[in-house]
């Protein structure tokens, strides 16, 4: 539910922190007093778009920001869905600033996040129901949802889902592979060609390093073939016989000649053999290193460079690395043979789709008959929801009729049909209900739908306008029930639907400092009684009237 809520520089308001508690609150005030300020707040921090006139004038930005706490499985489940988890408490914090420069930041639980993910989470945690959203909600494609929620049929729902989303596939790889023939037999060239032009270069894996180390010996071979000439003579052979090796010999020999007075003398010389094998051995690894002497470097560079030039045109047409070119060949060849084979792999799909259709269809039915048997019972409820609300001649039916083949939510088309006077036929609430009734209806759906809504806080904004003082009682009380199960507030000009509440919350504006700023004052029961009083009219608040607010009151 909607714990708390901080509402600063938002049009009339400079700063407002209100607490909320569970069941059903109200909020009354005068005329201007705010009240939609208070809506459009929500709104915002809910990811409508909004405009920057909304920020008070003379501030640069405007934050709404709110906690929510005691959410359910379900709840949280859907919420984790759109990326979103609630902390270690529980709670989860929304965020929204806005500036007058057209920028914004939004964040849940502290971090930064799109606007897209912040209307995902609002729109799961809150919803608002105002004259224009209860319209679009019953007169939208919804109602099919509406039906499900009370039917409870999220298992089956998502077992056709599933069966839906494959037969999908394969209709899918079905459309790919009976394409136009002349695009076919376009892309078959085309992957022909390709397969060709990459198997006939002859690539070889590490083949572009070996190259480039080949290039880098034959452009430096003569100062490579010095250097290790150099080291070859110094170290172990050369014309004048004073190389470290050859001096190493004579320096053994003479140390074989001082035995006696050299204890250590064989000891000396069995290093200096070792040492000698290691020189002769690094000789060896520096001429080796030179390789064979390059007859024509000019030639074996002109060699070089055409073959690295072919391996660049490949890399340029289908990857920048060997890796990436043989992936391409193997996704090509993988391609050629679906195209080769398409007409074997039609067959199987043909075979899969009829074996997938006839599953999904079988679900669909059940899902038919589960709707069929919920909607009549759903009719029932709203009857007598709406026989209470003062609608008893409003006659209201559940509409299933077949959509003549699977769609994503089955093979049903769901419709409510009103009846709106004794004798008149059922048409669409589009064509049927005034405003005054959709509200009613509506808030029969929501009392049938009970426990199952879903939506941990929903708001209604004036829904009662135009109804009378007793039907307003009664949408009070139907409301209060709803609060029951979930967090239900009420934006209202009714004293009858107000003293039915939980909790009351009166919106006023006050000035400050020559400027003029919107205030919210949770009541006592005394202030209630004093609100309701006013909300019923009169220059003067009497004993009479406030008795009369007095009996309107719920004990909230």
């Amino acid at each position: 539910m909607l714990t708390s809520i901080s509402i600063k520089n938002i049009a009339l308001i400079t700063q407002l922190d209100l607490d909320f508690k569970a069941g059903f609150s109200v909020l009354t005030g005068e005329t201007g007093a705010g009240k939609s300020i208070i809506i459009d707040s929500i709104k915002l921090l809910l990811g409508a778009r909004v405009s920057r006139e909304l920020i008070r004038t003379g501030e640069s930005s405007a934050t709404v920001s709110a906690m929510f706490s005691g959410l359910s499985a379900d709840t949280q489940n859907a919420l984790a869905e759109a990326g979103v988890s609630v902390d270690e408490n529980g709670e989860l914090h929304l965020l929204r600033t806005i500036d007058t420069e057209g920028r914004g930041v939004c964040r849940i639980g502290g971090t930064s996040v799109p606007l897209a993910m912040l209307k995902a989470a609002g729109s799961i945690l809150v919803a608002i129901h105002g004259q224009h959203d209860t319209t679009r909600m019953l007169l939208s494609d919804g109602h099919g949802d509406i039906l499900d929620r009370y039917a409870d049929i999220a298992p089956i729902l998502e077992e056709y889902a599933a069966a839906y989303r494959r037969l999908g596939e394969v209709k899918a790889r079905m459309e790919r592979l009976s394409g136009d023939q002349r695009e076919k037999q376009r892309l078959r060239e085309m992957l022909a060609f390709q397969i060709s032009d990459i198997e006939g270069a002859k690539l070889k894996r590490g083949e572009e390093d070996a190259l480039l180390a080949e290039k880098r010996r034959i452009q430096n071979y003569e100062k490579i073939a010095k250097q290790s000439r150099t080291v070859y003579r110094a170290l172990y052979s050369n014309s004048k016989g004073s190389s470290a090796a050859n001096l190493i010999d004579i320096a053994m020999t003479a140390l074989g000649g001082l035995g006696e007075e050299l204890p250590q003398s064989a000891e000396f010389v069995a290093q200096l053999e070792e040492i000698q094998s290691t020189l002769i051995d690094i000789a060896h690894a520096a001429r080796d290193c030179a390789g064979e002497e390059i007859a024509d470097p000019a030639a074996q560079l002109n060699k070089i460079e055409s073959r690295l030039a072919a391996l660049a045109r490949l890399q340029g047409k289908y990857g920048a690395t060997e890796d990436e070119i043989f992936a391409f060949l193997a996704e090509a060849k993988e391609k050629l043979e679906e195209i080769d084979s398409s007409e074997e792999l039609l067959e199987k799909c043909a075979v899969e789709l009829e074996v997938l259709t006839g599953s999904a269809t079988k679900i669909a039915q059940r899902l038919t008959a589960q709707r069929q048997k919920s909607a009549a019972q759903l009719d029932k409820v709203v009857a007598e929801q709406l026989a209470y609300l003062d609608l008893g001649k409003v006659r209201f039916v559940t509409e299933i009729s077949p959509l003549g083949e699977l769609a994503a939510s089955g093979a049903d088309r769901v419709q409510f049909l009103l009846s709106a006077n004794a004798g008149e036929e059922l048409r669409p609430l589009a064509k049927t209900a005034s405003g005054g009734e959709l509200s009613r209806i509506m808030l029969s759906l929501k009392a049938a739908l009970a426990g199952r809504e879903g939506t941990p806080t929903l708001i209604f904004d004036e829904i009662d306008t135009g109804i009378s003082g007793k039907t307003s009682q009664k949408i009070g009380i139907k409301l209060r029930e709803s609060g029951e199960h979930t967090q239900v507030f009420c934006v209202t000009h009714s004293a009858q639907l107000a003293g039915c509440a939980n909790a009351h919350i009166r919106i006023s504006k006050a000035e400050n400092g020559g400027r003029t700023t919107v205030q919210a004052l949770p009541l006592t029961q005394t202030e209630r009684i004093e609100e309701l009083a006013r909300i019923l009219g009169g220059i003067d608040i009497t004993p009479a009237m406030l008795e009369t607010a007095r009996e309107l009151m719920m004990g909230g």
